[in-house]
This record gives C-alpha cells, structure tokens and sequence, in this order.
C-alpha cells in the first residue's frame, strides 16, 4: 500500500516538475519575444521619427522652393513692366496661346480673355502690317528667323513693336511650339522719326547755306562806287524817308529809275534797317539770266530736272526765306517770269521745281 502511495506521488510530483519547466520555458519565450518585439517597435519608432523629420524638412524646401519661384515670377513681371517686354508661348498644333501679363498690356487685350489663338494676335496687328507679319510668321515655321518690327493698334492708338521668337520642331521636322518676346519700341521709332526730320532740316539748312556763301561770293566780286547814300538835298532826304518808312514792313517794293542811278545801294539801305539784317541779301540779276534758267535759277530745281541739270539747286526765292530778295533789272525778264516772280511775292508760293519726277 505503501508502494503504491509513493509511485503515485513521485508521479505527481515529475509532472508538477515538467508542467513546472514548460511555465519557465513558456515566460522565458514570452520574455524573449516581448523584448523583440520592444527592439522591432524601437526600430519602426526611429525610422518613422527619421522619416517623420525627412518629410518636414522637404515640406519646408518646398514651401521654399514656392516662395522662390513666387518671388522670381514677381521680379520677372517687374522687369518685364520696366524693360516693357512681354512674352509668349503658342502651341502651334492646338494653335493654343498664351501670354505674358506684359504682353496682355502691351497688345491692349484684356487680361480675362479666353481662348487665345494666332488669329486674336493678328487681330491686335495694324492692318497694312498683317498680311507682313504673317508672311514672316510661315517662314519662320519653315525654320527661317523671326525678327520684325511692325505696328500695334491699342485703343486706336498706333504703336510700334519688335517680335523674336524660336520655333520647336519634332523628329519630322514639323514644328509643334513657338517661344518668343515683344517688346514696345515706340519711343525709339518717334526718336528716329525726329531724328530723320532733324537731319532733313539741317541738310536743308546747309544747302541754304552753300547757296547764301554763294550768293556772298558773287556779291563780293562785284564792285560797287558807293558804300553809303550820301546827300543832304530834299530829294534825297525824301528818298531816304521812305525807305526808312516801309524798312520795318514785308511789303514788296517797287524801285524804279534809269540804269545807274543807285536802286541797289536803296536796295541795300532797306535791307539794313529791316528786321531780316542778319540774313544776308539776295541780289538776283535778271537782265544776266537766259530766259531758259530764269525758273531753274528763282525758283530752283532737282537733279537731272534738264540736261546738264547735275545737281539740286535751291532757288533764290527759297534761299531769301526770311531775308530780303532784289529782282534788279525785273523788266528785262519776260511776261510769263514776271508774272511767276510777283505770284510768289504775292502769295508767298513758288512753282514747284522743275523736275522729271511726277
């Protein structure tokens, strides 16, 4: 009975044992496991943190990056307002175009319109330019240059601009996008303008002046007896009264007397104390002129007006403009030239210059 007590608990009592090692061995794993899994949490927890830090950091170049490329349109807008040069894009197959804020103000089309094409372009063109303009705009799609100038209508106004663009081809050599820019170039068109009417007044001014130092040239080989009018009697006296009395006047007059007796030292004296002193006078001998050089000689003509006509000559009317003129021996002219001197005196027009042009 004994016996049998004892095995019964040594049995218990090995199973109580191994169930007792299963329980450490069971903690034990769990143990293992738990701190595996604390290593593997620890592990995710530091990479999220990295990854965490990585994206706030792209997060702020990004936000960087928008604030710089915000700050380079700005200043590119500006210089674009200052430079007054526009830009554009044109999707030569969608033939879709699009336009700097600076073209929109340039062009004088509104900033909400939709729908921008190469035909709204052309519209905002100078009509006698179109038809240029898109000549040059083809071409250009054949690959050649395209650099004009050519004019605007903005709000009825006419301006002048200049265009550059580069055409983008594909592997077909077909083109598929144009870039370019416009730039308003109307102050330097007015200043050439003026430029060129500053250039036409001087040159007219020098070819008065060649034609006066002629003139000049001519008076001093002539000889004259008397320097001055001298004389105390009435009839001088009277003479020299009106002279001093129509001086100050633009009247035309009307010398008249014998060959010899002075009319040009009158001619002179009311040249002197005109206002027109100091322009020299223009003394035209019209008894020395050949009736055929009478026009070309008062009046002027262009080059190659006649044969022999070599150069442009400026008449002696257009060089007395603003000084005194003195037809001497008007009566020997003839009746058609006579007439042709008094109409101009008279109305202050000349005929036009002899010439072949029409």
């Amino acid at each position: 009975m004994l016996d049998l007590k004892e095995n019964y608990y040594s049995k218990v009592y090995e199973e109580l044992i191994s169930q007792f090692k299963e329980l450490v061995e069971t903690h034990l794993a769990l143990l293992f496991e738990h701190q595996h899994l604390e290593d593997v949490v620890g592990e995710r927890t530091a990479e999220l943190k990295k990854a965490n830090e990585q994206l706030r950091q792209k997060i702020t170049e990004h936000k960087q990056t928008e604030e710089a490329l915000r700050f380079s349109e700005a200043n590119l807008k500006k210089a674009q307002e200052v430079a007054k040069i526009g830009s554009w894009h044109l999707d030569v197959i969608k033939d879709q175009l699009v336009w700097s804020d600076e073209t929109y103000r340039m062009l004088g089309v509104p900033r909400d319109q939709l729908a921008l094409t190469y035909k709204k372009f052309l519209e905002t063109v100078h009509p006698d330019d179109r038809e240029s303009v898109d000549k040059a705009w083809m071409a250009a799609l054949r690959n050649e240059p395209y650099d004009i100038e050519h004019r605007i209508v903005v709000g009825g106004e006419v301006k002048w601009v200049r265009e550059r663009a580069e055409v983008e081809f594909n592997e077909e050599v077909q083109a598929i996008s144009g870039i370019g820019t416009v730039q308003d170039i109307t102050d330097r068109k007015l200043a050439q303008e003026q430029l060129q009417k500053a250039f036409s007044e001087i040159k007219q001014l020098k070819e008065r002046l060649e034609q006066e130092n002629i003139c000049l040239r001519d008076e001093i080989e002539v000889s004259y007896k008397h320097e001055e009018i001298i004389g105390k009697i009435d009839a001088v006296k009277s003479v020299l009264s009106q002279v001093e009395l129509v001086a100050d006047t633009d009247s035309t007059v009307l010398l008249l007397g014998e060959t010899g007796p002075g009319k040009e030292l009158l001619a002179r004296a009311i040249h002197k104390l005109s206002s027109r002193k100091q322009r020299p006078l223009i003394k035209v001998n019209c008894a020395a002129l050949p009736s055929t050089l009478v026009e070309s000689e008062l009046f002027g003509r262009e080059k190659g007006a006649y044969t022999g006509a070599l150069t442009k000559q400026v008449g002696r009317f257009e060089v007395a403009n603003g000084s005194t003129i003195f037809l001497d021996e008007i009566s020997e002219m003839s009746l058609k030239n006579r007439c042709n001197a008094c109409h101009h005196h008279y109305s202050g027009q000349s005929k036009e210059r002899d010439s072949t042009k029409r």
